[in-house]
């Protein structure tokens, strides 16, 4: 009896021995029935309606009579419904109409939650694949949950399918919501392929067209045409005349070099013309012997092999210490004591200045045709690429050095294509402006972003990859191709500028050199254009070229 009051009496002061008399209550103590699980009907869906609970049997070793009192309920303390009576008056008096009291005395059914589908509990299961033999083991713990995280239902398979078949899962049986992440992961999985692949393909092509600009080439030249015929008179040593198939660089005029493998001649005026061939004057054969069947190429050079070979100059070969070792350069000596300093184009050699060599050397002037560095015979630079100009300069302002160390009193700078660039670069950075007294600029590379927008439309190339080959340029060659837009700096010529501008050029951008003409000083800029091609305005006009030249020497 005292265990049974202390076991109804939890609250009373505990005394020595307490517990254990407690933990053999809880040894005796009978647990009570659980309650049998809910059975499924036939319809395969629960029974959610409230079923009435069997009555609470007493507890062991309880005192007969004594039950525990629950509060009343509110219907309780309502005799008669006179307090129901109140609440109905109540609302009438707030809700008006017969719509209102019919909708108060007819009470809305309950809907049959039974029947309802609840989504947010029992989720639609995945279909399982079958496997044979022994069942696959349960998932750890942190498995299941980051797999129910991620919105996946993880089960087990089954162990054994009768039939042999693989359950697979289908269109139909996956949520709209699983449809919906599946399409979208497959489009994001094929934006992303798309954009790497893009870039990949706008890298390598950046790439490739950036090695045009900046790999140095000396290949060995085409021979494209072949000759014709001929015309050698009787008792002549040399031909005086050479037929060629017809073309649009063998019908333009001017004076033009013939290379063949082994020789060189000059081609002057047209003497005849069909639809299918032209002949053309010889004016001088250099060295070879021209005959017929002989494949050919028309030469913008026009000149080839060295002062004394080409022109009947004397020359001497000489050294030009450059910041990356000592470089060759061809030295004629002359009365004056301005020299003229000319610098040949991008993957060209000293022969094309031959041309301006021959005008300078027959006004006076010493003549110092220089190579730079990645040049035939030059030393290279350390990664084997051009820098468009703006370290060649370097190598200009060695050579000015040597001119200036053997009595030059003055330069003249003459750049010819890229050289022009390095010219201009030259007169920009040079520590002592003064000494140079003139720029002469042919068919020069004022803009390089120009430029390369040029040769890109040329050849066809979509922008977004021109833009890609730009800025694979700059990263290679550590520049700014905006640095190297001579208009941006027009005021930093001070020197005269005499520029020979070709509008049929379809190597350089010749707008931006026009511009870049329009900026400078006009009271010391001279302008000479001609429409013939890049660097052909001595080819168009030989004597005309040496004239504009000449005027401008005279004025300095």
């Amino acid at each position: 009896m005292d265990l049974l009051r202390l076991q109804r009496r939890p609250r009373l002061r505990p005394r020595p021995g307490h517990r254990v008399r407690l933990g053999v209550l809880a040894l005796l103590r009978v647990r009570r029935r659980r309650r049998p699980r809910r059975r499924h009907r036939a319809g395969g869906r629960a029974d959610h309606r409230p079923r009435p609970r069997p009555p609470r049997r007493p507890r062991r070793g309880a005192r007969p009579g004594r039950r525990r009192r629950r509060h009343p309920p509110d219907h309780a303390h309502d005799r008669g419904g006179e307090r129901t009576r109140r609440r109905r008056r109540a609302r009438r008096r707030q809700v008006r109409g017969r719509r209102g009291r019919d909708r108060l005395r007819a009470p809305r059914a309950r809907p049959d939650r039974s029947r309802r589908r609840r989504r947010h509990r029992r989720r639609a299961r995945r279909p399982r694949p079958v496997r044979r033999g022994r069942a696959a083991p349960p998932l750890p713990p942190l498995a299941r949950y980051r797999a129910g995280r991620r919105g996946t239902r993880i089960e087990r398979p089954a162990p054994f399918d009768p039939r042999g078949d693989a359950v697979t899962a289908t269109a139909e049986t996956e949520t709209p919501v699983r449809k919906r992440r599946r399409r979208l992961r497959g489009t994001i999985v094929i934006v992303a392929s798309v954009l790497v692949l893009a870039s990949a393909g706008l890298v390598g092509a950046g790439w490739y067209f950036s090695d045009e600009v900046l790999k140095p080439e000396h290949g060995a030249p085409e021979y494209p045409l072949t000759v014709e015929a001929v015309g050698t008179p009787d008792g002549a040593a040399l031909p005086e005349s050479v037929t060629l198939p017809r073309d649009e660089a063998t019908v333009k005029p001017g004076t033009w070099g013939l290379a063949w493998d082994g020789g060189q001649a000059l081609i002057g005026a047209v003497l005849d013309e069909d639809g299918d061939s032209v002949t053309r004057a010889v004016d001088r054969v250099l060295f070879g012997e021209l005959a017929e069947g002989e494949p050919v190429r028309l030469d913008t050079y026009a000149y080839r092999g060295d002062p004394a070979t080409a022109l009947g100059l004397d020359f001497e070969e000489v050294q030009v210490p450059t910041p990356l070792g000592d470089a060759p350069a061809w030295h004629t000596a002359g009365a004056l004591d301005t020299w003229a300093v000319i610098v040949h184009g991008r993957n060209a050699s000293r022969e094309e200045t031959l041309r301006a060599y021959e005008v300078y050397a027959d006004l006076g002037h010493p003549v110092l045709a220089i190579t730079y560095r990645n040049d035939e015979g030059a030393p290279a630079s350390e990664d084997g690429l051009l820098d468009l100009g703006r370290d060649e300069a370097e190598d200009v302002i060695a050579a000015i050095d040597y001119a200036v160390a053997n009595g030059a009193g003055g330069v003249v700078l003459h750049g010819i294509s890229m050289g022009g660039a390095a010219v201009a670069m030259t007169a920009r950075t040079i520590d002592d402006p003064a000494i140079i007294r003139g720029l002469v600029l042919d068919s020069p590379v004022a803009d390089w972003d120009s430029t390369l927008d040029l040769q890109a439309d040329n050849r066809d190339v979509i922008p977004p990859i021109t833009w890609a080959a730009k800025r694979v340029v700059e990263l290679r060659a550590d520049l700014k191709l905006s640095d190297l837009d001579q208009r941006r700096h027009a005021g930093e010529f001070g020197m005269p500028v005499l520029l020979f501008v070709d509008t049929e050029d379809g190597t350089v951008d010749h707008t931006a050199t026009l511009e870049f003409a329009e900026l400078l000083d006009q009271s010391r800029t001279t302008l000479v254009e001609s429409a013939s091609g890049h660097t052909a305005t001595w080819n168009e006009d030989p004597a005309k070229y040496a004239a504009e030249l000449g005027a401008y020497l005279g004025s300095l």
